[in-house]
């Protein structure tokens, strides 16, 4: 197992491109960095936020179905113990509306309705899962 650590400079003033200027880096491409998901029920495919966590499978274990979503894991595989511990897990459907006009870190927000179909599975279908003979 490789443990990577991705680490930003915090903001020492100013604006993030002057921080940027004066370390060296500072910016992630968040919208590069999503996983790729198939919203079953609608046929559509979406991403979802880039992980915090990256699952690589071991060379031994072998990928079920053309997408990457089933694997036959070998032993010591971490996403096989990741799916051992969680267990198969039910999410509910989520339907909200928030009608907006509160503060986060990214200015005033905007009214907006989520919708999100329930799906069952073990807790690796939310990382990324790699594998490298």
């Amino acid at each position: 197992m490789h443990v990577i650590h991705v680490i930003r400079k915090p903001l020492s003033g100013g604006t993030l491109a002057e921080n940027i200027s004066a370390w060296g880096c500072g910016a992630l491409h968040i919208n590069g960095a999503r996983i790729p998901t198939r919203d079953r029920e609608a046929g559509q495919v979406s991403n979802r936020w880039p992980p915090n966590l990256i699952l690589q499978h071991q060379p031994d274990c072998r990928g079920v179905d053309p997408l990457g979503n089933e694997w036959e894991c070998a032993p010591q595989c971490p996403a096989a113990d990741m799916d051992e511990q969680s267990g198969v897990r039910k999410s509910g459907a989520m339907d909200s509306y928030v009608p907006g006009g509160q503060y986060s870190t990214y200015g005033r927000m905007m009214a907006r309705r989520t919708c999100n179909s329930s799906n069952e599975g073990t807790a690796s279908r939310f990382f990324l899962q790699i594998w490298k003979p």
